[in-house]
């Protein structure tokens, strides 16, 4: 005799799953033909640390009994896709809701102990609706998503499907305040929690292995964090704006400063004026022009003065440099 489980724990093999979805056993038989399992309200795509929520609905064409969607079996598998001419699965969530069973390991003797549940029958007249609201995050626990493109499977008791696809975008103006928003709620999730997505997107100096493993500690710092964002924001955004210029597509920051940091020490002027210009479009400094009557000495100092922001600056510029172009959607 075949029974079904439920509540898949976030994140099982493949193997386990197939096994799993194999043993499931609806109590009720629906016909395709007379209801529809739809998902409404999620976007293209989201920014890391931003909540995704959605709505599941049921949609008669004719008269109907089903379960409700509280004790209906309701199964999602999430795919985390790569881009390489075809979608190619990389890691796979699994998730699942209500249904007639549910199962517990006994701990002295090992073996599985199912417990039967009560599911509720409803009579869904044609064109009526039954809808819930889920936000996708909250379902899987498994931390926030990282940037990449995702395919969402949903399942009503088995037989009846649903499947979108949206992608988790690098969008720091709208991340980090997202990420320490829910630090400040005290949001632990658990897997990519927000600590470690603010880490993941600007390589925080203050973060270390101690505060990384306390979610207390997380908490306490977030005032640091504000002040940090507060004051490094404009450059960050400066970057991610350069980075998303056609002809600077390809920047290097680590590479191209330093060059230019070079060219601000020649006695030509042009080269010393074409240098302080791209420097300015690509960082935001210096507001100085460089003159045609610039002394050696007022050259080195204006130059000294660079190198000196950079070297205060350079980690940052780098590592956001680096996440953009390591996520850079083609």
């Amino acid at each position: 005799m075949k029974i079904r489980l439920v509540f898949f724990i976030a994140l099982i093999s493949c193997q386990a799953c197939e096994l799993l979805h194999a043993q499931i056993k609806s109590e009720i038989e629906l016909n395709k033909n007379h209801v529809n399992l739809k998902a409404t309200g999620l976007k293209l795509s989201y920014c890391i640390g931003c909540k995704i929520p959605f709505t599941i609905a049921l949609e008669s064409k004719e008269q109907v009994e089903v379960f409700d969607l509280e004790t209906a079996w309701l199964g999602y598998t999430l795919d985390v896709l790569h881009k390489d001419g075809k979608d190619v699965v990389s890691k796979t969530l699994k998730a699942g809701s209500g249904g007639s069973y549910t199962y517990l390991n006994d701990t002295v003797t090992g073996e599985t102990v199912y417990i039967k549940l009560k599911q509720t029958r409803i009579l869904l007249e044609k064109n009526q609706n039954l809808d819930k609201g889920i936000e996708l995050i909250s379902l899987f626990k498994n931390g926030f998503f990282g940037p990449g493109e995702y395919a969402l499977l949903i399942e009503y008791e088995g037989q009846i499907q649903e499947k979108i696809q949206f992608e988790v975008l690098v969008d720091y103006e709208n991340s980090i305040p997202a990420l320490i928003t829910s630090l400040k709620n005290k949001e632990v999730i658990g897997g990519l929690t927000a600590y470690y997505m603010i880490y993941y997107l600007v390589g925080f100096e203050g973060f270390n292995e101690v505060s990384m493993s306390n979610h207390e500690a997380h908490f306490k710092d977030v005032s640091i964090l504000e002040n940090w964002w507060e004051n490094n924001k404009t450059k960050i955004l400066k970057i991610e704006s350069v980075l998303s210029q056609e002809k600077y597509v390809s920047l290097e920051y680590q590479k191209r400063v330093p060059q230019l940091i070079r060219l601000l020490k020649s006695k030509d002027f042009q080269l010393r004026l074409a240098a302080r210009n791209e420097l300015y479009d690509i960082t935001g400094i210096p507001e100085w022009t460089p003159s045609i009557n610039d002394t050696e000495q007022l050259i080195k100092l204006n130059s000294d003065e660079i190198s000196k922001w950079w070297k205060g600056n350079e980690k940052l510029f780098v590592w956001i440099n680096n996440v953009i172009t390591e996520n850079k959607i083609d």
